[in-house]
């Protein structure tokens, strides 16, 4: 961390910059990172000396990507009702996970942070420990993780996603056996703050798009820069591109990532204005119909950002309950008292 107390806001300012020319490579890379953060502060020592120096490393020979394997056939925002079986072996903390990974990125990665639910756990969020899988056993492979189909999706062709089928992976349990959305909470805060990131980014790359072709573009003796109506649609997407900027920097104003309701609050306000710079079609006329012009492939790539969000209706939802249970607490809190 060379730059200590500022390296995230380093980080950050460089994937601001680079994203958009990237690929989606940022997939990857956000997962890893999050995967790393949250190993680090696991305590469990035996996995931060296997996959730590790994996710860490810059050479090609030894570094390692990690995947998060969240969304089930189930769906993907409420994971509490995961439905993967996690089975105990001979091995002290080893387990064999069963169960189908619906929407898995990045599947070219060595490993992969998911939940499970450890056999006679309850229901809910709670029954569920975190694991760290890898995707190939010692002997190059396939460590119980099989690819049932690579997804055809509208938005991040470049990077493979697959639904996975667990059939007997070997699992070793990060954190205990329980507690696992709270457990994987790490990577998931760190995972939201780079899609705002990247979701910002990508609405200044495609403001830029959309200013130079109204430069370029000439109707009716003059180019769409010159008219006011033009003009009041470019208005609106740079307001929605400048305030999702300033949101996208609350994530991650203080150097350090903020604790995971505020960066998702933070990072999902971002993501939303993603859908109002997307709406104005008309910026490109008919070129918007075309598969091969680059807006139009930025634009696939940006509606990504809002996907990994989920359903943005519940939850935005979500957000407004656990910011109304916080004020509650603080409410409580100067009351004193037991309630």
């Amino acid at each position: 961390r060379k730059s200590g107390a500022f390296s995230r806001v380093h980080q950050f300012s460089l994937v601001y910059l680079v994203e958009p020319s990237w690929h989606v490579y940022s997939c990857p890379l956000a997962m890893t990172d999050g995967a790393a953060k949250t190993l680090s502060t696991s305590k469990n020592q035996a996995l931060i000396d296997r996959a730590l120096p790994r996710l860490l490393s810059r050479d090609p020979a030894t570094s390692w990507t990690s995947g998060q394997w969240m969304t089930e056939r189930t769906g993907g925002s409420d994971v509490a009702i995961c439905e993967t079986i996690a089975k105990p072996t001979s091995e002290a903390g080893v387990f064999t996970l069963h169960g189908t990974k619906w929407f898995s990125s990045a599947t070219t990665s060595q490993m992969a942070l998911t939940l499970g639910r450890p056999d006679g756990n309850p229901p809910g969020g709670s029954g569920l420990a975190m694991f760290y899988v890898e995707t190939k056993s010692a002997d190059g492979t396939p460590n119980g993780v099989f690819v049932n189909r690579l997804k055809d999706k509208l938005g991040t062709r470049m990077v493979p996603t697959a639904e996975l089928t667990l059939d007997g992976a070997r699992a070793m349990a990060v954190k205990g056996t329980d507690s696992g959305i709270k457990n994987i909470t790490p990577m998931l805060s760190i995972t939201r703050t780079w899609n705002a990131v990247c979701a910002v980014s990508g609405m200044r790359r495609g403001l830029m798009l959309a200013k130079d072709y109204a430069r370029r573009r000439v109707a009716f003796g003059a180019s769409l820069s010159e008219k006011p109506l033009h003009l009041d649609t470019l208005a609106m997407m740079e307001a929605e591109a400048q305030g999702a900027h300033g949101e996208r920097g609350n994530a991650h104003e203080d150097g350090e990532i903020r604790a995971a309701g505020e960066s998702a609050g933070d990072g999902f306000h971002a993501v939303v204005r993603v859908f109002r710079i997307l709406q104005p079609d008309d910026i490109g006329q008919g070129a918007h119909m075309l598969d091969d012009i680059e807006r139009n492939r930025h634009a696939r790539r940006l509606r990504d950002v809002v996907e990994q969000e989920g359903a943005v209706d519940f939850a935005g939802e979500q957000l407004e309950v656990s910011a109304d249970f916080r004020g509650l607490q603080e409410i409580v809190g100067r009351q004193g008292g037991d309630h």
